[in-house]
């Protein structure tokens, strides 16, 4: 009857939003992203949040993270791994991308 909802930890929320923005090349491959600092404030939660969510990124192979320098936005058609695939089959409000589901039948 009813479903059960979703919470999400902060840095589970940082992924899903620039991973996002990444997917949708609105970050596109090259750009630097904001210091962890920067970002927490335009965010507004934690730097552990942040971090983490960075690390999924990295994880992910969306960004390129220099210890002590900065966070480069990677080329995901290249770099990506089959873990993307429910954020490419889905979009964020549930519905699914035919034309990323066909070009997988394709394959």
């Amino acid at each position: 009857m009813f479903t059960t909802i979703n919470k999400l930890s902060l840095a589970d929320s940082v992924f899903q939003q620039l991973s996002q923005r990444i997917l949708q090349d609105e970050l596109p491959p090259g750009d630097m992203l904001p210091a962890e600092r920067i970002l927490a404030e335009q965010l507004g939660i934690n730097r552990g949040a942040v971090r983490e969510g960075l690390k999924r990124l990295q994880q992910a192979a969306l960004v390129a993270i220099r210890h002590g320098g900065s966070t480069q936005v990677l080329d995901w058609r290249e770099n990506a791994g089959l873990e993307l695939l429910p954020q490419l089959l889905l979009s964020p409000d549930g519905q699914l991308n035919a034309e990323a589901a066909q070009g997988i039948m394709l394959l």
